[in-house]
């Protein structure tokens, strides 16, 4: 419950955490203290996307570009397909930042039909596990870098922006 809270953006851990330590007179407060203090952290909506965010937007930046401020509204005419953690939208590029419950087969399936209906309104998908990017960053920000770069190599060709050598 709390984790599906986190990912519609209901509620973030701290919020939680301060309405849970202001219930002075709930029994179960100590129980759920504990319980949202192993969660910080652990959710992909939490300090690990927001650590990668920072790095996506050096990244970004660098190549001319901005991150989108929030996560992202795909979607198909008025109605919402997905959500992109990080978005490049000018690229329409979503970088995903998926913490330990992506790892479950129910979650799984949800990602891949998400995935699949972003991808065809136009969107690149990419995603990293939070153990992935916190272990290995050069290689996280190396893998935007080298989408990014695509991308733009492939908006350009497509815009006929080729540069010809002179004969």
């Amino acid at each position: 419950m709390i984790a599906t809270a986190d990912a519609l953006r209901l509620i973030t851990i701290d919020a939680l955490a301060a309405q849970v330590q202001a219930a002075h007179r709930f029994r179960g407060r100590p129980l759920l203290q504990r319980v949202l203090d192993e969660l910080r952290g652990e959710l992909s909506h939490s300090g690990a996307e927001a650590r990668a965010r920072r790095m996506v937007r050096d990244v970004v930046a660098a190549s001319g570009l901005r991150l989108h401020p929030r996560p992202y509204a795909i979607r198909q005419g008025r109605r919402v397909v997905a959500e992109a953690d990080l978005a490049v939208v000018a690229l329409r590029y979503d970088i995903e930042v998926d913490g330990p419950h992506h790892l479950l087969p129910a979650q799984q399936a949800k990602d891949r039909h998400r995935d699949r209906r972003a991808r065809a309104e136009g969107w690149t998908v990419d995603r990293f596990l939070v153990e992935e990017i916190d272990a290995h960053p050069e290689a996280f920000t190396r893998a935007i870098r080298a989408t990014i770069s695509a991308l733009l190599a492939r908006q350009s060709s497509s815009r006929g922006d080729h540069c010809s050598p002179r004969r």
